[in-house]
């Protein structure tokens, strides 16, 4: 049956209210024209099972919707009337704009939930379904003197169109009363009922257009709570927004402190070089201070002439062709005597250079140095015990002794005297 009444109304955005409504009446209510008021959120169940919806109003229209079913569980309501009462309860142009607006939805989507959902129902549930009629009991008489109290304008409280179907519906409907007269008391109740939640919703609407004035905009998609709920959004993305910006100067100074002290890691490894540099002079300087203070002038002269005539010795070695066994005895007694690194740099190189040096030549040189030593000492000996006369002292002026050369030379007489010892 649901799906006869979607083929023969084409499913879009436009018709889907009458769609969802005839799909679910007849799942709820089957041929039955009335159903009570409490059986209502039976058929918004049923048109958000179809839609594949969980919520299709919101908080406010569902407090409505409670609310009328608190007040009025018995009140009759027809397939047109609750038509009516979806269209006044969502505060918009359309049931159409509803399911555009709020779920996104198309025409093509809305066929295919509807289509799908009636294929799942029938495959759960086959065969014809089962309807039971809603009967309304009335016990007592206080409903109906409640009813003599209301207005009987029932077809001007819904002057968009609407009055015409609740007249034939409720005139349709009259015979179902009790006793005379039932007809019209029965529909000035309706009427005085249906008039009361007209003017509850018209309430409604100007409460809306008063927060519309406000700044407030109550389209259905939004509701007092969603829209406190982006107001705080947007307090919290101005606040992301700052924070932002506020990270981005932190960072923009970061980066400039960041070069500044590149700068001057830079200058600071130069001075380090520089200091590094000096120090090594200064450690330079400091060795040759103390090198200077450990070997005086007059020894570094001695040690200038003796390395020259050991150079003088290792040319006459080359012609004798002398043993380097000498040579090494030598060199180290001198080394072991005076410790000179130029001495051992000499014979080091003595021994490179292969020179050999007899020991005849060595014992001949120092036969001849002791009898030089010793004629020379005793010629001032001799000038020293003889007479002194004026002769002799413009002699001994005129022609002086050995001795008295090389006292006047401390380096060369300190030089024989440590030979002699040696």
């Amino acid at each position: 049956m649901s799906t006869l009444c979607t083929t023969e109304t084409p499913v879009t955005l436009e018709t889907g209210l009458d769609v969802l409504v005839d799909i679910s009446w007849r799942k709820v209510a089957g041929d039955a024209g009335y159903i009570i008021m409490a059986r209502l959120i039976t058929i918004i169940e049923e048109i958000q099972a179809l839609l594949d919806i969980k919520q299709l109003f919101n908080l406010d229209e569902m407090a409505i919707v409670e609310s009328y079913i608190k007040d009025r569980p018995t009140t009759r309501f027809s397939k047109q009337d609750v038509k009516i009462f979806i269209e006044k309860l969502i505060h918009l142009d359309s049931f159409a704009e509803l399911l555009r607006d709020r779920f996104g939805m198309t025409s093509r989507e809305l066929r295919y939930r509807i289509h799908e959902r009636n294929k799942i129902k029938a495959e759960e549930r086959p065969g014809v379904l089962l309807h039971s009629k809603p009967e309304v009991k009335i016990e007592s008489d206080n409903w109906k003197k409640r009813a003599s109290n209301t207005s009987s304008a029932f077809a001007s409280s819904f002057n968009s169109g609407s009055g015409s179907a609740f007249d034939s519906s409720f005139n349709s409907g009259s015979g179902s009363g009790s006793g005379s007269g039932s007809g019209s008391s029965f529909g000035i109740s309706f009427a005085s009922k249906y008039k009361d939640l007209d003017e509850r919703l018209n309430l409604r609407s100007s409460d809306t257009e008063l927060k519309k004035n406000d700044g407030f905009s109550p389209t259905g998609i939004r509701s007092n709570a969603n829209n406190e709920v982006l107001q705080t959004l947007n307090g919290d993305d101005d606040d992301d927004d700052d924070e932002l910006n506020k990270l981005a100067r932190n960072c923009n100074e970061y980066r400039e402190t960041c070069k500044s002290l590149k700068l001057k890691v830079a200058e600071m490894g130069s001075t380090v070089e520089r200091l590094e540099r000096t120090i090594f002079e200064q450690e330079v300087l400091i060795l040759k201070l103390k090198k200077r203070e450990r070997f005086p002038l007059w020894f570094e002269i001695y040690s200038f002439f003796t390395l020259l005539c050991f150079q003088v010795m290792s040319q006459f070695s080359k012609l004798f062709k002398l043993p380097a066994d000498c040579i090494d005895y030598v060199g180290t007694h001198i080394q072991k005597k005076y410790q000179n690194y130029k001495l051992m740099k000499m014979f080091e190189l003595l021994q490179k250079m292969n020179l050999k040096i007899q020991v005849n030549w060595l014992l001949v040189l120092g036969v001849l140095i002791i009898v030089l030593l010793f004629a020379s000492l005793q010629h001032s000996n001799q000038d020293n015990l003889a007479y002194i006369y004026e002769t002799n002292d413009q002699r001994t002026q005129k022609v002086p002794g050995l001795t008295e050369i090389w006292r006047r030379i401390p380096v060369v007489e300190q030089w024989l005297y440590s030979s002699i010892e040696w």
